[in-house]
């Protein structure tokens, strides 16, 4: 469209015409179209609307969208039926060539989008395979320096997906200094539907920004909620928007995102439930390869499904041109302003301004005038300053101390300079189009660009900027309620006025700020400040060391909610020193507790002298009165002792000590840690009706007192439990009692679990298509909380899926890995005999077999793992038909034939213990026996509906019957168990049961 097409709009005369017609329409439309065909091409949000049109006052939706159709009407042509587009989430556009202004140039800098063809259509064919496909969202990573046009291509993206009928949300992160943690997706919620949302939803989207920032919870989950709650309900929040219209996630400027929003972002591109979603990210390649948690980030979204990376690259001179020609520029320009500026957009448009303005000759950039590109800019920048009285440059400068946005107040604080002569100085700028009003809110302003902030915040002396930090910081905190809601800001202030500011003000600033962030789940962002705060006691010597030792245990608190082990640990134990030398029992315990792993109290193999030398001394200056905690102490001192076998006895002891003084102090919590530690640090498979009887009743009281973790704990316990005694049915009663309270509190140890359970089911009765997305959920869990029981359970459930379908082979290589990682776990030491026994390699697997025999197997300790890795040695040697070794397991398993031995807290189940009993007794020549266990077990294995293990037990004993000489019944046998293998997909069964019936008697 050219401009002598466009609808006209005359200021002077407050009239909009076409080809000399005038269009009639009401004063506050005219306003609104005048206010538009200003900034043409450029997406206007609905509050900046409101703020200029209808200069603040309330306005409904419904005002807003009659005027914008009423101007919609007026600017409307034959060529451009729709000249003012929604884009929704964010405001409106005005198409470029839309409209005319007597005596103006055409359209402005924002109207001449060019180029990015081929990062379009990669966005555009992922939002028409969305529509056509459900489930098929895509992640588009975007990048560029500064001012390549990541934020257009965003924008055109939001176009584009509004034509095609998505919804689209927006989140930009924030240029503000000490911004709040997760501001983008706060955006990202409060945007907009173009269906609009039901109740339910914008009740759900109100209170998911309130948690986000930082708001508060109800009473009963403050203590058991975290951050993953929180990125859970976000994820499933956008997830069932999108089911309900196609939803595009726009954030941008990710290299400014705070921790927490690049965890959450990466949180929403692998979550299952936001499968649908098309997310676009842009981001400063430059600022991120800067920045570790950045580049870690942008990483883990490359490895996500559809992710699809574009670096965006300088325009080409073609390109250039079509920009000039939209700014109706000289074309001879293009060749020199490409190499200039390397195809820029931005600093493209800059100079075009600056020669538009008369401060830049043409020929400087014809002829090589400008030598580089910073220099350029620089310039640039310095030539519109120019306008400027040396007064008002000076308060522009002190104001960019408060950040690329501001209000008057701020100015007013850091310039030192009365209101009137800040306001003055505000409204020069604004003529001169180096500061902007806020869209978002009133009396708010922001500098045209960061470069024109970063010109004049540089162009301060450190004295001066100090001082104005300083002031800053300290109005800020002016008053309690502010100090807590602009505690980030406070805090970062307050840094940047060191060293000639106040040293206990900024260290106080930064622990203020770490409780903010901890209200937010933001984890990153409360160690980063607490890390500071250490760093400054550290940098003015300061002696206070129970403060020091409090600041060292908050931060290991915050690195084991993120998830960072090593370093929790680390710091744990610095301050742990602090703690033993000033003999404090609240901060021995508390350094004693934050070293203990989280939900189960103990892990895998994890025997720590250390930890349990806390627990110790924290039970000694325990005081006489504090019965329940003294009981929790003893009774998490006899978990730290769970995988010393040597300690058996004084386990006995700690359990009973912390059960009696549990039922002094009338606690019920502490009871039922008591009955939980008694549960866990004397496992044995001897116990197993004692610990039915524990589990039920830790899991009773944890119940009535609504301690929803601790409930998860118990059921899990009881679980595992259930499934050993062969009790399955109550067992799913179980997990489905699990499943409803884990749906509540949503712990990442819960939720892993939860989906271990399933698994387990699923496995043992052979709905294998069910196992990949659930051992994935596991695994992907195990990946995020560093967790070695998540990577252990991750690792079971695989190899007995891999081993069934028949990739077991595989799992060789990692298995030896992971046993390297755990050498005092006997169990692991026992599948690969297991395995390689299976895949039919003797040599290898009959000496692993027989280098574990001749430590003695009576030397294995009867702990929770006892049975599992006796099972394992036993179908090892009863395949290998290594008599010695499987008359010796014979005689230790008998005892337990009525049991079906489970893998840890019933990761995987190993069928009935019967089975496994016959074919030991088999190799031993003990048949009459081995018939009834075989019996035994088919009738175990068909109750319990564990098919895969019933086709097993069916082949094994054919395989004997044929030894034995009962070829016709033995091959009946392997026929029954090749159909019921072939019916579930057992690959490696099936081929096993067809070699067999062609090997010669």
């Amino acid at each position: 469209m050219t401009n002598s097409d466009a609808v006209r709009v005359d200021e002077a005369s407050r009239a909009v015409s076409y080809r000399g017609q005038v269009r009639p329409t009401e004063p506050l439309v005219f306003d609104l179209i005048a206010f538009m065909s200003k900034r043409p091409g450029r997406v206007v949000a609905k509050d900046e609307l409101i703020d200029s049109v209808w200069q603040g006052r309330v306005v409904s939706d419904s005002a807003l969208s009659r005027a914008m159709s009423l101007a919609r009407a007026a600017l409307r042509t034959p060529a451009n039926p729709n000249p003012i587009r929604p884009v929704y989430g964010i405001g409106y556009v005005l198409e470029p060539a839309s409209t005319a202004r007597p005596g103006s140039p055409s359209p402005s800098a924002q109207a001449d989008f060019v180029g990015r063809s081929r990062e379009l259509d990669a966005i555009r064919d992922s939002l028409t395979r969305r529509i056509e496909r459900p489930h098929c969202g895509a992640t588009h990573l975007i990048a560029g320096e500064a001012g390549i046009g990541k934020s257009s291509v965003c924008a055109e993206a939001a176009r584009l997906a509004e034509d095609l009928d998505f919804q689209v949300r927006f989140g930009a992160c924030p240029e503000v200094e000490g911004a709040p943690s997760l501001w983008p997706w706060a955006q990202v919620l409060r945007g907009s539907l173009r269906s609009p949302p039901t109740t339910t939803e914008q009740t759900t989207a109100d209170r998911l920004v309130d948690e986000l920032m930082g708001g508060g919870e109800s009473e009963q989950l403050s203590q058991a909620r975290n951050r993953f709650t929180l990125f859970d309900s976000v994820a499933r929040f956008l997830g069932h928007i999108a089911a309900r219209r196609p939803l595009l996630v726009a954030i941008d400027d990710l290299h400014r995102a705070d921790a927490a929003s690049l965890e959450l972002l990466n949180y929403v591109a692998t979550e299952p439930s936001c499968a649908a979603i098309v997310l676009i990210a842009t981001y400063r390649e430059h600022e991120v390869q800067a920045s570790a948690p950045h580049r870690r980030a942008i990483a883990e979204l490359l490895t996500t499904p559809r992710a699809v990376h574009q670096v965006l690259r300088g325009l080409s001179d073609a390109e250039v041109t079509e920009l000039l020609a939209a700014r109706s520029a000289d074309p001879a320009l293009a060749t020199p302003l490409a190499r200039t500026t390397k195809g820029n957009p931005l600093f493209i448009r800059q100079l075009l301004d600056a020669i538009a303005d008369g401060t830049l000759r043409t020929t400087d950039i014809q002829e090589g005038g400008i030598a580089k590109l910073p220099r350029a800019i620089r310039e640039s920048i310095a030539m519109h300053l120019a306008a400027l009285t040396e007064e008002h440059r000076q308060i522009l400068a002190r104001i960019s101390v408060a950040g690329r946005t501001f209000d008057r107040v701020d100015a007013a604080v850091t310039s030192e300079r009365a209101d009137a002569n800040v306001g003055r100085a505000i409204n020069e700028a604004k003529r001169l189009d180096l500061v902007e009003a806020s869209p978002s809110r009133h009396s708010s302003f922001h500098f045209a660009h960061a470069l024109i902030r970063d010109y004049l915040y540089e162009s301060l002396g450190e004295a001066e900027r100090e001082r104005a930090h300083d002031r800053l910081a300290r109005h800020l905190a002016s008053s309690p309620e502010a100090r807590r809601r602009l505690a980030p800001a406070v805090a970062h202030h307050a840094r940047l006025a060191l060293p000639s500011g106040d040293f206990e003000f900024a260290e106080e600033s930064a622990r203020y700020a770490a409780e903010f962030a901890a209200t937010q789940h933001a984890h990153e962002d409360v160690a980063r400040n607490l890390s500071y705060a250490l760093d400054l006691r550290r940098q003015y010597h300061q002696t206070d060391p129970a403060r020091t030792c409090s600041l060292l245990l908050d931060l290991a608190e915050a690195y084991n909610r993120v998830g960072d082990r090593a370093q929790a640990t680390a710091t744990c134990r610095d301050a742990a020193e602090i703690a033993r030398q000033l003999g404090s029992f609240d901060l021995v315990s508390r350094a004693a507790l934050s070293l203990v792993p989280s939900f189960y109290s103990i892990e895998t193999a994890l025997f720590d002298e250390e930890l349990i030398g806390l627990l110790e001394l924290a039970s000694d200056l325990a005081p006489t009165a504090d019965k329940a905690g003294r009981s929790r102490l003893l009774g998490r001192l006899a978990l730290a002792l769970s995988w010393s076998e040597e300690s058996k006895d004084r386990r006995v002891g700690l359990c009973r000590q912390a059960a009696s003084l549990a039922a002094q102090s009338d606690d019920p919590e502490a009871g039922a840690f008591a009955l939980q530690s008694q549960h866990s640090a004397l496992w044995s498979p001897d116990n197993l009706v004692q610990r039915i009887e524990l589990a039920k009743e830790a899991t009773a009281i944890s119940t009535r007192v609504a301690d929803f973790e601790s409930n998860l704990i118990h059921r899990t316990m009881l679980i595992t439990d259930l499934c050993e005694a062969g009790e399955f049915g109550e067992a799913d009663i179980e997990i489905a009692q699990y499943q409803r309270v884990a749906s509540t509190l949503k712990q990442p140890q819960a939720t892993w679990l939860g989906d271990m359970f399933r698994g387990m089911r699923a496995l043992l009765e052979g709905r294998f298509k069910e196992l990949p997305e659930l051992i994935k959920n596991v695994g992907s869990m195990a990946r995020r909380l560093r967790s070695n029981d998540a990577e252990n359970a991750w690792a079971g459930q695989t190899l007995f899926a891999m081993l069934e379908t028949g990739s077991g082979a595989a799992m060789l290589s990692m298995l030896k890995e992971h046993i390297a990682r755990h050498p005092r776990v006997v169990l692991f030491q026992a599948v690969p005999p297991f395995v390689a026994a299976e895949l039919g390699r003797d040599v290898e697997p009959l000496r692993e077999l027989q280098s574990i025999a001749a430590q003695g197997f009576r030397r294995i300790p009867r702990d929770m793992n006892w049975l599992g890795s006796l099972t394992f040695l036993a179908l090892a040697s009863a395949e290998l038909r290594d008599s010695k070794t499987s008359q010796e397991l014979l005689d230790l398993l008998a005892p337990f034939a009525d049991r079906f031995p489970i893998l840890g807290h019933a990761t995987v189940s190993l069928g009935a213990a019967p089975s496994h009993l016959g074919r030991l007794a088999a190799v031993v020549g003990d048949w009459r026996r081995a018939e009834s266990y075989f019996a035994r077990g088919r009738d175990m294995n068909a109750a319990a509906g564990a098919r895969p293990w019933l086709a097993r037990a069916l082949f094994d004993e054919g395989r004997e019957r044929i030894l034995r000489g009962q070829r016709k019944h033995g091959e009946d046998l392997i026929n029954q168990a090749s159909s019921l293998a072939k019916s579930l997909h057992m690959t490696h069964l099936t081929r096993r049961c067809a070699a067999a019936s062609q090997r010669p008697s």
